[in-house]
């Protein structure tokens, strides 16, 4: 796949660690994974965006550190998964771009790159697994596939915080992200086609309770999905999201899981979703059709224990491969 002189230039080269155990019986992830110029089609890629100055949590920032560190633990997995019955290895062309040529002094700056490389790739046709950065990422992200789509998108938000803050101190910050998609991008992310999932926790706000109510966007708590099932809480998230929208933007904050699967993040919280419940969201929404991208945000290496919380990082992306093979083979 080619990208223009502007895009390049706001790409660096990210690598790729050897093999941990090298088997000809079993391919590695990270064998599948091509460079973007190695691959005239490719069906889906990883973007990373090594920034989190917007972070809400500054003593608890490091999110900038994920894209390396969730890169690393590729090479613990392998091609395939026996449960889903996907071979990765063939079949599905797979990329990697690189991570965006941040610059950590400008929020607009960094976001305006973003969306310069995002709406390339999505342009293309291609679907996309990117890598944060602070939770504040998402809103160039999406804005770049909503410029790529001729008709709506449908969002929806995995996380303990709803992130529709007005503001931060009047600064744009990482809770800000999704009132500025619902309220700046006319035409594009509606209030009825955007889920909130796995909402909890005493960080929250009444008064962003109150715009989400206000406004009719459907909030599954964490502990509706634990009464309901994940199954059937997608199911109906899904339903949203896909009324009359030409693309899906799937957005997985990890402090959505609860604090003990995921303590390498900025605000960890008790009471959250499993690590079950995540694949499963990924890989449910990531075979539809007019799924595009998915995003996990918010891991921080430094915090980190064991490096549990990267783990999971690579696994969404793998899952994301995962769905989008599946979709691919649904036509």
């Amino acid at each position: 796949m080619k990208l223009s002189e502007v895009a390049l230039k706001y790409l660096k080269k990210a690598s790729l660690p050897s093999s941990f155990a090298p088997d000809r019986y079993q391919t590695e992830l990270n064998s599948v994974i091509k460079g973007f110029d190695a691959v005239d089609k490719p069906d889906v890629g990883i973007l990373g965006i090594p920034f989190d100055t917007t972070s809400i949590w500054s003593g608890r920032r490091g999110s900038s550190m994920a894209p390396e560190f969730v890169r690393r633990m590729f090479q613990y997995l392998g091609s395939y998964e026996p449960q889903l019955k996907i071979d990765i290895s063939n079949g599905i062309g797979i990329v990697d771009f690189g991570d965006v040529d941040v610059m950590h002094t400008s929020v607009e700056e960094t976001y305006r790159r973003t969306e310069t490389v995002s709406y390339e790739i999505f342009k293309s046709g291609m679907s996309l697994a990117i890598i944060g950065g602070d939770h504040g990422n998402t809103y160039a992200t999406v804005k770049a596939l909503c410029r790529a789509t001729k008709g709506k998108v449908g969002l929806i938000n995995v996380d303990s915080h709803p992130d529709v803050r007005e503001s931060h101190h009047g600064e744009i910050s990482s809770g800000t992200q999704f009132r500025r998609l619902l309220t700046e991008i006319d035409n594009h992310v509606e209030f009825d086609n955007f889920v909130e999932i796995g909402m909890r926790g005493w960080e929250n706000s009444a008064a962003n309770q109150k715009f989400l109510d206000d406004n009719g966007i459907r909030c599954f708590t964490a502990a509706e999905v634990k009464e309901k099932g994940i199954s059937s809480v997608i199911k109906k998230a899904l339903e949203i999201v896909k009324e009359g929208t030409d693309a899906i933007y799937l957005s997985m904050d990890i402090d959505g899981l609860d604090i003990c699967y995921a303590p390498g993040t900025a605000a960890p919280t008790p009471g959250g979703l499993t690590p079950s419940d995540y694949l499963t969201i990924v890989y449910e929404v990531g075979r539809q059709k007019t799924t595009r991208a998915v995003d996990i945000m918010e891991i921080s290496p430094p915090f980190d224990s064991k490096d549990v919380t990267s783990i999971m990082g690579a696994y969404i992306v793998a899952q994301f491969f995962g769905a989008t093979k599946r979709r691919k083979e649904m036509g």
